[in-house]
């Protein structure tokens, strides 16, 4: 995770091709554009590597399908829509 939210992936950012815990740390890192947070098509496990698509649960069979989702931190800031996907 990250200051922002508590999840156990990156969102790939479609805009830069680069890998963030969130879209305010994209953000904060990258001054030349925002993210589109509803563009995220792929996400990367930090348990093991694996990048892909959108979804609740990894893909790998390392992960043995552990949630990639874990709910954002309270009172930070609403859920992103990638957190209502499963992310």
């Amino acid at each position: 995770g990250c200051r922002h939210y508590q999840r156990a992936c990156k969102l790939r950012a479609e805009c830069c091709n680069r890998l963030f815990t969130c879209r305010l740390c994209h953000d904060e890192a990258v001054t030349s554009h925002g993210m589109d947070r509803y563009a995220v098509r792929d996400v990367l496990c930090m348990r093991c590597g694996t990048l892909q698509p959108v979804g609740k649960y990894c893909r790998s069979k390392e992960c043995e399908g552990q949630c990639l989702s874990i709910p954002h931190c309270p009172g930070r800031h609403r859920p992103e829509p990638t957190d209502l996907l499963g992310v």
